[in-house]
């Protein structure tokens, strides 16, 4: 009886051992693991280039929880990308620096009809163009794991990204005979840390995460408005919470859908506030593809609801490629 039991426990331990085996993933796989398998930060050693691209034009706003037009006769587009670099200090540990291009044009018009003698009006026309074209502001990211997944238990990791003020902050007049020509800043003048926590769990082929995040933005003295002189402004902080659930429909093809709820504070402009608070809440359905280390993720921005936001869609588009 004795023989019987230590070959089963000898058996027991084989198997254990080719389970094992089975579960190591080589570097090169590693590399080619998708949106759904990979770790919540980067391997150790890891390196990862990445373009990232957004696209939307400017015509409504949310008031009220209403979609409505911009005043006047109103239309732009905003246009950016970011060249960033990925690397894994360890399993746990990962940095990014992201360098960003921003390049926007809006044009406006609107007509005022002012009151006059004998019944007669004085119809007067006005135009802006305005326009942002050059470097913003670079971002350095540090995210760490504070609990490792297994089975049974989430991820845990924590992002802390610090904004540096490397983009034009002032408004600048670039046609002295027109005022209503002039070129708008491509980065804040300010410095913001950005904190997110974030829970990640798979349960393959799907995979759950939620977050929590806040932007804090330091006061920074710039020109924002032409022929007027330097203010104190503070862009409002920022609070989000965010939810994603994305699953495999083969092996290199994943669907994305995150529901993001954002608010942002008052702006102040020489220690005053500015309007109103805002708030948003957006759906970003996104589908990623994986050929073997490069991958190319994009989706839609969808605003459902808000107030005192931006109400038009937006396209992204990710290029990455690892290391």
């Amino acid at each position: 009886m004795q023989k019987y039991i230590i070959l089963l426990c000898l058996v027991c331990l084989q198997s254990l051992g080719l389970a094992q085996v089975q579960e190591q993933v080589s570097p090169t796989e590693r590399k080619q693991q998708t949106i759904v398998t990979e770790p919540v930060t980067l391997y150790k050693g890891f390196f990862r280039a990445g373009l990232s691209t957004w696209y939307n034009v400017i015509d409504k706003i949310f008031l009220d929880s209403k979609k409505q037009s911009l005043p006047g006769n109103i239309w732009g587009s905003t246009f950016s990308f970011s060249l960033y670099g990925q690397y894994g200090i360890s399993d746990r540990l990962m940095v990014e620096v992201a360098v960003p291009y921003v390049r926007d044009n809006i044009y406006q018009s609107m007509v005022y009809e002012l009151p006059m003698d004998f019944n007669e009006q004085y119809v007067y026309p006005r135009k802006w163009k305005t326009q942002a074209n050059g470097i913003g502001d670079v971002d350095l990211t540090l995210g760490y794991q504070l609990i490792q997944e297994t089975v049974t238990r989430p991820a845990l990791a924590a992002f802390v990204t610090a904004s540096f003020p490397t983009g034009e902050k002032n408004v600048v007049d670039d046609d002295d005979d027109d005022p209503n020509t002039f070129h708008r800043p491509t980065g804040q003048g300010e410095i913001a840390i950005n904190t997110v926590v974030r829970l990640r769990q798979i349960k393959y082929p799907f995979v759950y995460s939620i977050s929590a995040a806040y932007k804090y933005r330091t006061e920074s003295s710039k020109v924002v408005a032409i022929d007027q002189p330097e203010v104190k402004y503070r862009n409002g902080s920022l609070l989000d919470i965010s939810g994603s659930f994305n699953f495999h429909v083969n092996d290199w093809i994943a669907f994305k859908n995150i529901l993001d709820v954002m608010q942002i504070q008052k702006d102040k402009l020489n220690g005053e506030e500015l309007g109103e608070k805002g708030w948003l809440l957006q759906y970003l359905p996104g589908i990623s593809f994986q050929l073997k280390r490069l991958r190319f993720d994009q989706g839609v921005m969808i605003p459902i609801k808000g107030n005192n936001v931006a109400a038009d869609p937006g396209y992204i588009l990710i290029i990455q490629y690892t290391f």
